[in-house]
């Protein structure tokens, strides 16, 4: 049996300046001039009033905020504009500490592209320079194993009903398995699409508390429940299951990496934690914080975390060291030792673990401006 692709569209974004390209983000001739006409002292002090009131942690904002205007006040941003503005803020901002979201830009974060047409026999190879897909890899891997790779996880209604097809064409699979050996994230709608189909019973998975009100950010929902007696910050992420079906009890399987982060490890951390899923491969990214994307001048963005995701058990999260994996191994044997976990003899396992490896890297993208590993 072979794989094909299944398809899924990115989140168009609306952003103070446009930008377009294949790799990367280009920065058009209106955003250079817009970006000539800022003040970089006016945008360092932006970020450190949103810093000090909204950041997740309240010290920790401050510090941040005490930073920003330490440098801008020696000079630091002067005569710097657009990337190299972008770069050198998020640099003084991870000095201070290494929140694994936190970031300045140049535009917005580039969204993967839509698959395209389903090939056969393989991972699809994207041509050029093309983003490589959200959805890169799914269908059938043996008989009875059902695969899917996510490249990050789709964000619009197209791409999530997409998702949930693949899951009924697949309703006879035996086990399911979800590679996330690449995926650096993506929205939430997807998990909400996903774990009703997956879960036998409703169960609580996650917590998630922020500065403020749920209100004030995108994590809100019918899956999302005050907790009795904490305070109105915190509340509960839940499942509730749809109508009984076959893979709600179906053998889960969860491909993790160094790369694996954000909503990918939301993913992770529910399976684990609930023991609905097994992860095999590597330790994950370490990148907890949700949060919003708020607009500077010069055509920056800033993505502010406001909260964390945490073990309802421990109250622990996993930002700055990951998720560690049920069965630690190299990630790039992880699809291998998955499928003799489902019973496919070794030699094949290897086989077909080399026929669909990823096309992306299995390991943390570096931090701007450094040649070490840092978050998505």
């Amino acid at each position: 049996m072979r794989l094909t692709t299944a398809g899924s569209a990115a989140l168009a974004l609306t952003l103070a300046v446009m930008f377009v390209g294949g790799v990367g983000l280009q920065q058009s001739a209106t955003a250079v001039e817009a970006a000539a006409a800022v003040d970089p002292r006016a945008i360092a002090e932006r970020i450190a009033v949103l810093l000090q009131t909204e950041y997740m942690d309240a010290e920790t904002g401050k510090a941040y905020a005490a930073r920003l205007r330490e440098q801008a006040a020696h000079g630091a941003y002067d005569g710097l504009v657009g990337a190299a503005l972008a770069e050198r803020l998020t640099l003084d901002l991870l000095a201070v500490k290494d929140d694994r979201h936190l970031r300045v830009r140049l535009g917005a974060p580039m969204m993967h592209r839509m698959s395209g047409p389903a090939p056969t026999g393989g991972p699809r190879q994207p041509p050029g320079d093309a983003a490589p897909p959200t959805i890169e890899t799914a269908g059938w891997i043996t008989p009875a194993i059902a695969f899917i790779r996510f490249n990050e996880f789709p964000r619009d209604p197209a791409g999530i009903e997409a998702v949930r097809a693949f899951l009924r064409e697949h309703a006879a699979a035996t086990t399911l398995i979800f590679d996330l050996r690449t995926n650096h994230g993506g929205g939430p709608d997807l998990l909400d699409a996903l774990f009703p189909i997956l879960f036998p019973k409703p169960m609580r998975l996650a917590s998630a508390e922020a500065r403020r009100g749920m209100e004030s950010v995108a994590l809100t929902g019918p899956n999302l429940r005050a907790v009795e007696g904490a305070p109105s910050n915190v509340k509960e992420y839940w499942v509730t299951p749809e109508a009984a079906g076959p893979l709600q009890r179906v053998k889960v399987l969860v491909l993790t990496s160094p790369a694996t982060a954000s909503a990918a490890e939301v993913f992770s951390a529910a399976m684990k934690w609930s023991g609905r899923g097994t992860l095999i491969g590597g330790q994950t990214a370490g990148a907890n914080h949700f949060g919003t994307l708020e607009m500077l001048d010069g055509g920056l963005t800033l993505f502010l975390p406001v909260g964390r995701m945490f073990n309802p058990a421990d109250g622990k999260d996993w930002e700055g060291v990951g998720i560690a994996p049920d069965i630690a191994v190299a990630p790039e044997q992880a699809l291998t030792v998955a499928l003799v976990r489902a019973g496919v003899p070794e030699a094949e396992a290897a086989r077909l673990s080399n026929q669909y490896r990823p096309t992306l890297p299995m390991t943390r993208r570096a931090a701007p401006g450094t040649t070490g590993s840092a978050s998505p």
